[in-house]
C-alpha cells in the first residue's frame, strides 16, 4: 500500500514537472518571438525612406516594446512635422492617420505571418524638434 502511494506521488510529481516545463518553454518561445519581432520591425522601419526636395527634412525611427501594455511602438521622429501638418489642414491630418493605421496594420500582419505572434503595433508620428506627438495609431487586433 505504501509503495503504491509513493508511485502515485512520483507520477503526480512528474506530471506537474512536465506541465511546468511546457508552460515555461511556451513563455520562453513567446519572449523570443517578441524580441525577434522588435528586431524585424527595426530593420523594416529603417528601410522606410521619404524623399523630398527639402534637405532639412529628416526622419529617424525608434522601435520599442512596451511590456506593460503588450504593444510594439514604432516612433517616427519627423523634422518640421508641426509645420507640415499645419499646411496639410484637416484632410492632411486624416490622410496621415490613415497612413499610420495602414502602416501599423501592415507591421502587425507581417509579424503575425512571420513569427505567429499576435502583438499589436502602434505607429507614432512625432515632431523631431518639439517632441509633440501629432499622430498615434494602433493596429486593428
Amino acid at each position: 500500500m505504501q509503495n503504491r502511494n509513493k508511485t502515485i506521488v512520483v507520477i503526480f510529481s512528474c506530471v506537474v514537472a512536465m506541465a511546468v516545463l511546457i508552460v515555461g518553454l511556451f513563455f520562453l518561445k513567446q519572449s523570443s518571438n517578441i524580441r525577434k519581432s522588435v528586431e524585424y520591425l527595426k530593420e523594416s522601419s529603417a528601410e522606410f525612406k521619404v524623399y523630398s526636395g527639402n534637405p532639412n527634412l529628416s526622419i529617424t525611427n525608434v522601435v520599442e516594446y512596451d511590456k506593460s501594455a503588450g504593444v510594439i511602438t514604432v516612433h517616427f521622429y519627423i523634422s518640421h512635422l508641426d509645420e507640415i501638418m499645419a499646411i496639410g489642414g484637416e484632410y492632411g491630418m486624416k490622410k496621415a492617420r490613415w497612413t499610420a493605421r495602414d502602416l501599423a496594420n501592415d507591421y502587425h500582419w507581417q509579424i503575425k505571418k512571420r513569427y505567429g505572434v499576435n502583438i499589436p503595433v502602434k505607429v507614432v508620428y512625432v515632431d523631431a524638434d518639439s517632441r509633440y506627438i501629432n499622430i498615434e495609431e494602433k493596429s486593428n487586433d
